[in-house]
């Protein structure tokens, strides 16, 4: 394209060649702490200070105990495509270094006033160089224990317009500060001291040779400690497959993994480490996810330390010059190494601590009797919503659906064929966890049992929402829609990868009017819906005909069109970026929103009220199930107040 008042092709000179490319590799002060630290890191150093004056806009510098830089090197080490990192084709297939592009520090001498005083240990004095822009000063000696010392000054100096787009000292700092957290957790041999304007950044004054886990305590508190669970990628037991496979992957993991009540409304605590690299992967963090998926609100982004080992053969470190992003040869392991490593932790780990359960040799205080259907926590039942709090509606109640045939709930009880309801849960059911059929011991689920005070736990309902238990260590609070909700979807997910839902025919069809969109969507559904004991067909161009429906969902008063119009709108939804593959329906994440759904509408409401019999065996299926500190949506069943807590509120200590 013509541009007027171009001149001719030429070369562009080595200054304005490197301040463009410190335009990709320093964006703010934070980017030249990132590249020379990585420097010290590669450089064998085992103590790093960082000392930053007014957030990096005045003064970095950067000093190390490393391998130092001879005499002879130091203004070549300046040069741009300068590296010791590499120096042939086949090294960039297995980069084991953080820098290897020999870039970075000629575009930090490019663009401010630099000072590199080095000495290698078989070197007597130490040698000092000063550079502005493309003025370069001659070595001179000076005296320095051996390691490297890079100073920057001005940075953006002779680039004003990068320059008044930095930010203010304090969010420059802040960025300079999280950076020096992530290397520090990245690396936990080397020691790290921060010192902004003179003063020392108390949890960034870290000693060497650390565990993983010792600086990870150190640099995210002692406080988090208990809500915090060791994660790895070996495998418990004698699992002879699992190790054979584990082996052939060529990948290891080790972290920690927070509790849901760690979780933050960012992802800046999740922290990945590949090779000691500091990464950014959609990959991971799409394990991460759906490693949470059900005991975390979606919106909410878990606390997350992971370090992954592999062989640099099998990843791609030169994908952008910032080295934050990779690629990753195979994917598939990456992602289900990290995704079945976490949720072992997860499923194992106490997240919620067990409530002490009322037990057959006592009763609850008589609650007033209610003539209402008495729940059975043992099969699925009962209508709800997650944020409905209105009361259940009458069964002759008519449900119209905007665009339906007025199809009621009543009218469908008069025109169904009787089907035998679910069965119970097997013993067997109940001593397995979930579809893998592992114990309840092995899983981690807890057996819960009367207080040891011999005192039997007192419950009430309240506001017939809330169930408040009395236990040994103080109270304890449980929503009982979430919980309920929580049990129903444990059986779902159970049922269903065993076999169809049970379902009940209906004689007469109930019609739903749709878009020609959803006559496709409902086309490559039925292999879902015949699961879920659905069966619907279309009938015309614009309707469909319901003519099967699941026993539990029909007995609880759920609406046929309701329930089957929200789930094509669900699954349509989930495949707007794209078009639906053949097996879509087999996705795990589609099948736990299905299931979700399924289970908040049969589970009790709040509002509820519940009979004493039917509040003891919503306890007593708590201590059957995984995962039962959350509902599927994340939210938490349950939450503690302490007897400390108690006495703390009325002033007792």
């Amino acid at each position: 394209m013509y541009v007027p008042g171009a001149t001719d092709i030429q070369i562009l000179p080595p200054l304005l060649i490197n301040q463009i490319a410190a335009g990709e590799v320093i964006e703010r002060p934070a980017s030249v702490v990132k590249e020379l630290v990585e420097n010290s890191v590669d450089a064998g150093a085992t103590q790093i200070e960082v000392t930053i004056e007014r957030g990096g806009h005045e003064l970095i510098q950067i000093s190390d105990d490393g391998c130092g830089i001879p005499q002879d090197q130091l203004l070549l080490a300046m040069a741009p495509h300068a590296t010791s990192k590499i120096n042939k084709q086949d090294d960039l297939d297995a980069i084991g270094s953080l820098g290897f592009r020999g870039e970075a520090l000629a575009s930090i001498v490019s663009v401010s006033r630099t000072t590199i005083t080095s000495r290698p240990a078989d070197q007597e004095t130490a040698c000092q160089i000063h550079a502005e822009g493309d003025d370069f000063g001659r070595p001179e000696p000076c005296g320095r224990s051996p390691g490297t010392t890079i100073t920057v000054r001005n940075l953006f100096f002779n680039t004003p317009a990068r320059r008044k787009f930095l930010r203010t000292v304090q969010t420059e700092f802040n960025h300079i500060s999280e950076l020096v957290q992530r290397m520090a957790l990245s690396h936990p041999g080397i020691g790290f001291k921060l010192t902004h304007n003179g003063k020392v950044t108390g949890t960034l004054d870290l000693p060497p040779n650390q565990t993983p886990r010792q600086r990870v305590l150190s640099v995210l508190g002692r406080e988090v400690e208990p809500e915090l669970h060791e994660v790895s990628s070996e495998p418990a037991g004698d699992d002879a497959a699992s190790m054979a496979h584990h082996a052939r992957s060529g990948v290891t993991l080790w972290g920690m993994a927070g509790s849901p009540g760690l979780a933050r409304g960012t992802n800046r605590y999740q922290y990945v480490f590949l090779n000691g690299r500091m990464i950014r992967d959609k990959t991971i963090m799409h394990a991460i996810k759906e490693a949470y998926r059900g005991i975390l609100d979606p919106t909410r982004f878990p606390m997350v330390v992971l370090y992954i080992e592999m062989d640099p053969r099998m990843v791609d470190v030169n994908v952008h010059p910032a080295k934050s992003e990779v690629r990753f040869r195979d994917t598939q392991v990456v992602h289900g190494l990290v995704l079945s490593s976490l949720r072992r932790t997860l499923l194992a780990a106490d997240i919620t601590r067990p409530v002490s359960v009322p037990s057959s040799n006592w009763s609850l205080r008589k609650q007033q009797d209610r003539t209402e259907p008495r729940l059975d926590f043992t099969r699925v039942d009962r209508t709800s919503s997650s944020s409905d709090h209105r009361p259940v509606p009458d069964p002759g109640d008519r449900t119209q659906i905007p665009g339906g045939s007025g199809f009621s709930v009543q009218q469908a009880r008069e025109t169904v064929e009787p089907a035998p309801p679910l069965p119970p849960p097997s013993a067997a059911d109940v001593d397995h966890a979930g579809a893998d059929g592992r114990n309840r011991e092995e899983t981690g689920a807890h057996d819960e049992s009367p207080s040891p005070t011999g005192r039997p736990p007192r419950v009430l309902q309240v506001h017939n929402s809330y169930l408040v238990v009395e236990d040994e260590e103080g109270i304890v609070i449980i929503d009982q829609h979430a919980l309920h909700e929580r049990i129903m979807f444990e059986d779902l997910k159970r049922r269903i990868l065993s076999g169809n839902l049970e379902s009940q025919r209906l004689l007469m069809p109930a019609v739903i009017d749709v878009q020609p969109t959803d006559l496709d969507v409902l086309g490559r559904a039925e292999p879902l819906l015949t699961r879920l004991g659905i069966e619907a067909e279309p009938m015309g161009r614009r309707q469909i005909g319901i003519h099967a429906f699941p026993s539990f969902l029909f007995e609880r008063n759920v609406d046929p069109i309701e329930f089957t119009t929200s789930l094509l709108a669900m699954v349509g939804q989930e495949h707007t970026d794209g078009p639906i593959s053949d097996d879509w329906y087999t996705d795990e994440a589609v099948v736990h929103d299905v299931l979700d759904m399924m289970a908040c509408k049969a589970a009790v409401k709040a509002g509820d009220h519940m009979t004493t019999e039917e509040i003891e065996a919503l306890l007593s299926r708590r201590g059957q199930i995984d995962r039962s500190g959350s509902c599927p949506h994340g939210r938490p069943t349950t939450i503690r107040l302490s007897l400390t807590d108690l006495e703390k509120q009325f002033e007792r200590r």
